[in-house]
């Protein structure tokens, strides 16, 4: 009862408009994680909180702000470590090896970076005078990212709540540690690509990687938890000091997730993790514009060439009702042959991030016809903006297909010859040479030395050592 009573304090604590003002300290993760907290500690000292941000003097994005106190503590690394070992997971991640020697790689690259994380937070409790400060200053809770551990520990350490502000963490532990129902014959693993409807092999296969989820993640922990095991005076472990948790504020949205329960605390804020959106304001000003437009429709223009890539040529040749040439390098989604219906073969026409060939095994075709499944999927919630601004100019719902599909040439910016063979319609035309910059002629050389040696090469090979060739 006690700990309901806690969690439902908390999250009337983060709705102010309905509380007065708590005072709230927040320990970040640097990066991207912060972008969007960023912007959560902002509102909520527009809504009357105090906020105290604890972040390292040594950072990618954190710094002073006018908004909230920042508190920041100095770390026994330099940014060029922190660079380094950022660059290290991404080369693992870009690492073509074979299984299992790429995966190894990345785990080792990965508790790489949480070594250097778990030394940041061994700098803060090693600083007295933070340290006093942050007991002496009666907060109310701790919003933190636990991917690191250090907020988790340290709202252990302060015997304070604490609210935790993640995308998503490894193994699963999102839901395993609020102790969420996740049914292992119909919630995939991350990794195994699997749907919620599974074949028997695919549910083994989920199961193995369910057991194995939890070793790897201890193993890439354990350095935090040997600090906080150092820092609260006893043996912890990963769930302990997650399990304390009396919010998960999880930046995903529920509908893009496979359906399964959630527990009461699980709160989905999705839309925090996205940047602002800027409206499409090169499209927009277009139409908007009055002049522009009816200049356009006087115009009696016989066609419309553009760079379909952000619809809006494509957009004003549909409301101008006229023929479009499209005239691009490529299109997300292999739209640029979808988009004409032009054939292609999943069995030996390879998708794009996939690095097949065109002679694939059955697993690679498997693969291949998974990633032209999803394609669809990923391209349509990137022009989500485009295809609804188009919607309103054209005065009717449209596709990102309804908007493609009626040009009349496809001027395409790469060589037929370095293409997988494949058959192409008829308003395809290939124009590679245009995709290059002008070539400059070949500097005029002398050819005195080549003669030399065609013409005698026996006193060439006794004097080698006066001429250098390759």
């Amino acid at each position: 009862m006690t700990l309901r009573l806690c969690w439902a304090w908390i999250f009337i604590l983060l709705l102010p408009g309905l509380s007065d003002g708590g005072k709230l300290l927040v320990v970040p993760m640097d990066g991207s994680h912060w972008l969007s907290m960023k912007q959560m500690v902002e509102k909520l000292v527009e809504k009357g909180h105090e906020v105290v941000v604890v972040m390292p003097e040594v950072s990618w994005r954190m710094g002073a702000a006018k908004e909230y106190t920042v508190k920041t503590f100095p770390v026994s690394y330099t940014l060029e470590e922190l660079d380094h070992s950022f660059n290290v997971i991404y080369e693992s991640h870009l690492n073509q090896g074979p299984f299992p020697l790429n995966i190894l790689q990345l785990l080792e690259s990965t508790k790489e970076m949480f070594r250097l994380f778990a030394t940041q937070c061994k700098d803060l409790f090693n600083n007295r005078e933070i340290m006093q400060y942050l007991n002496q200053s009666s907060f109310d809770a701790v919003l933190t990212d636990p991917i690191i551990l250090c907020g988790a520990t340290l709202a252990n350490y302060l015997s304070l709540p604490a609210v935790f502000y993640v995308r998503g963490l490894a193994c699963n532990l999102h839901y395993e540690i609020p102790q969420c129902p996740s049914p292992l014959s119909y919630v995939p693993r991350f990794f195994t690509l699997n749907s919620d409807q599974m074949t028997f092999f695919q549910r083994v296969e989920n199961a193995l990687v369910a057991f194995l989820e939890l070793e790897y993640c201890h193993h890439f922990s354990e350095d935090a938890r040997k600090l906080s095991s150092e820092v609260l005076q006893r043996d912890v472990s990963l769930q302990d000091l997650l399990s304390s948790a009396s919010i998960w504020l999880l930046r995903l949205d529920f509908v893009f997730e496979y359906v399964r329960p959630v527990m009461p605390n699980m709160v989905f804020v999705g839309g925090m993790n996205c940047a602002k959106r800027k409206p499409l304001s090169q499209c927009k000003d277009l139409f908007n514009n009055k002049e522009i437009l009816q200049y356009l429709n006087q115009s009696s223009f016989d066609a419309v060439l553009t760079d379909p890539i952000i619809l809006c040529g494509a957009t004003l040749a549909n409301y101008l009702s006229l023929p479009a040439v499209f005239f691009m390098r490529g299109f997300p989604c292999n739209l640029h042959y979808k988009a004409p219906q032009c054939p292609s073969p999943l069995s030996y026409i390879p998708r794009l991030f996939t690095f097949n060939s065109d002679q694939m095994t059955f697993f690679q075709r498997v693969e291949n016809a998974l990633v032209d499944f999803l394609e669809l999927g990923y391209c349509n919630p990137f022009y989500e903006e485009g295809i609804k601004f188009s919607s309103e100019v054209l005065q009717r719902d449209v596709s990102l297909q309804d908007l493609l599909n009626p040009a009349s040439i496809w001027l395409l910016r790469f060589d037929f010859v370095f293409e997988y063979v494949r058959p192409v319609m008829p308003n395809m035309v290939f124009i590679g040479g245009i995709n290059c910059a002008q070539k400059k002629p070949l500097p005029k050389i002398s050819f005195g030395l080549f003669d030399r040696l065609m013409q005698s090469p026996e006193s060439f090979i006794k004097n080698k050592g006066k001429y250098r060739i390759i």
